[in-house]
């Protein structure tokens, strides 16, 4: 089976498999991967995103309540001619292309048309849409990262689609997409955005590893206590150190939110006035990475670990977490058998939660043609064009429920997965909220979690205990705050 290469799912993929971020011009992706970039990199290239779209705020383009009246399309004349916009490569590419073929036979008032973004040298994605929706030559639609969309949608730059959705109810099938999907494109409780895909992370493990140190496979039910004994007895010293790990993972950015949000906290209150890095719950969420990295030895991460890159790809860790995106990673591996299952659930609240980073699709607020944008995003986005990009890429991971029931996502395999029902069981977590989360929607999240993560690394590489690393990202996340407040509602 052909497997795809890339996806515009974006939350943190695993650090060390060398996938693709079309944002970040890396490396291919793997099936319908979520990239494991980091925003705050290219945010801090320029800051381009809250600076270079406030011209529009500033135009007029300021967040108010929804108008109730949608635009429509003229009675005749030529059709429309409208573009979705992002990067991507010949792979995923191909089934945006089938999406817009079948979209133009089933209609003539509107063309749509796929185009893949020309990506300078230094230059990304992100700066490029900055760009163009503060010159107002964005696309008609464009693929709108988690990440951004708050510093975007908070100078409403975007096209508010509640209107629209409530016009074309039937169609737009609300019930259909998985709820933290249709919930990342909302912004101060209006939908500026919807998304085609989004993958949750959850923990591959090595069928072979397990088996081979007589260690019981992980269960839905497992928790933080089993992930570390697991961990311990699957590690293996040799002369020249770790030369098997329990664990491959990359402990900064989103990835320690798991972590937090499993254990009942996070890095601000939700109404982002209060950081709480220094509240009991989180101290011991990170207390208990920094003791799997440097107490325990389990990690690729740990001092004397000479496992390499891509530890669990060449057999030398026996787990890791990673979205749908790395059966891409995985296409060839014939060495072992993997499955994936939860990540493991915190002692201090008896819950899992994961994160999944949708690549939402949106419109410019100044859009000169809405009405035709509207018709192309909506179709985008429906169970039809995920289907079909799920059979000619054999990648995504679906936003919609229905097509995540279709033999296009649950017949996907490879010859390394033991079974096909892993494709449910991603499928199965972004069903219930709980269990799936986004980067919470703070204007300045990108910058936050470079803030929090840096400390974290302070911890991890034993210059400091936990508790002082979380006093100075305390301090310097109030600081943040007062910096950078978020916008009132």
């Amino acid at each position: 089976m052909r497997v795809g290469t890339e996806c515009s799912c974006l939350g943190g993929h695993h650090r060390q498999m060398k996938t693709e971020d079309p944002l970040a011009r890396r490396g291919a992706s793997g099936v319908f991967p979520e990239q494991s970039c980091s925003r705050r990199r290219l945010l801090a290239r320029g800051m381009g995103v809250a600076a270079g779209v406030t011209a529009l705020g500033a135009a007029g383009c300021i967040p108010g309540k929804p108008a109730e009246t949608t635009a429509t399309l003229p009675a005749s004349g030529p059709p429309a001619q409208v573009v979705f916009m992002r990067t991507a490569n010949p792979t995923l590419a191909a089934a945006y292309d089938a999406q817009s073929a079948a979209f133009n036979k089933q209609q003539q008032r509107v063309v749509g048309r796929f185009e893949a973004a020309a990506v300078a040298q230094n230059e990304t994605w992100l700066t490029k849409l900055t760009t163009m929706l503060a010159s107002d030559t964005a696309p008609d639609c464009f693929l709108l990262p988690q990440d951004i969309l708050p510093a975007i949608a908070s100078t409403g730059a975007l096209l508010v689609l509640d209107p629209y959705i409530r016009r074309d109810a039937k169609e737009v099938n609300t019930a259909d997409f998985f709820p933290r999907h249709l919930e990342g494109g909302r912004w101060q409780e209006r939908q500026v955005a919807l998304t085609p895909d989004g993958c949750a992370i959850l923990e591959y493990y090595s069928i072979n590893l397990f088996r081979d140190a007589g260690v019981a496979l992980p269960k839905p039910t497992w928790t933080w206590q089993d992930y570390m004994e697991a961990a311990r007895r699957l590690t293996k010293q040799g002369d020249g150190g770790l030369v098997q790990v329990g664990i491959e993972n990359s402990f900064d950015e989103r990835q320690l939110l798991p972590w937090l949000w499993s254990n009942g906290t996070d890095v601000f209150s939700p109404d982002f006035k209060t950081v709480r890095v220094t509240e009991r719950p989180t101290q011991d969420a990170i207390q208990f990475v920094v003791d799997l990295v440097r107490r325990y030895s389990v990690t690729t991460m740990s001092p004397g670990a000479a496992v390499g890159g891509n530890a669990f790809r060449s057999g030398k860790a026996a787990m890791m977490r990673a979205n749908r995106g790395a059966f891409g990673q995985l296409a060839n591996v014939n060495s072992f058998t993997f499955n994936v299952v939860p990540i493991a659930r915190a002692p201090q609240t008896g819950s899992s939660t994961t994160f999944t980073g949708p690549g939402h699709i949106g419109i410019a607020k100044t859009n000169k043609q809405p009405a035709a944008a509207w018709e192309w995003l909506k179709f985008l986005t429906s169970a039809e064009a995920q289907i079909i990009r799920s059979t000619v890429q054999q990648g995504g991971c679906p936003s919609r429920n229905s097509a995540t029931q279709h033999p296009s996502y649950t017949e996907t395999t490879i010859p390394a997965l033991e079974s096909k029902a892993a494709n449910k069981t991603f499928a199965d977590v972004l069903t219930d909220p709980k269990m799936a989360r986004f980067v919470p929607q703070y204007v300045a999240m990108d910058e936050a979690m470079d803030t929090f993560s840096k400390h974290v690394a302070n911890a991890l590489q034993g210059t400091v205990s936990v508790p002082a690393a979380m006093q100075n990202a305390q301090r310097e996340l109030e600081e943040l705050l007062r910096r950078r407040p978020q916008p009132a509602r």
